[in-house]
């Protein structure tokens, strides 16, 4: 996932008040899946990729 948006994506948590959005779950998804997951910065203007590493069952 990548955007151009300038800032650091935060991990939300699942408040009862908001548990029926219907944005805001993309890090606790990768959070909850990946065994390893991080922020990289791309070219020379604003902007973020968020990249992730997912191991399989023979790994």
């Amino acid at each position: 996932m990548s955007d151009d948006a300038p800032g650091l994506p935060a991990q939300r948590s699942l408040a009862r008040d908001t548990a029926d959005a219907e944005n805001g779950r993309g890090l606790l998804i990768i959070g909850s899946s990946a065994t390893d997951w991080g922020v990289c910065h791309h070219g020379p203007g604003p902007g973020k990729a968020v990249w992730f590493q997912v191991n399989g069952a023979g790994s």
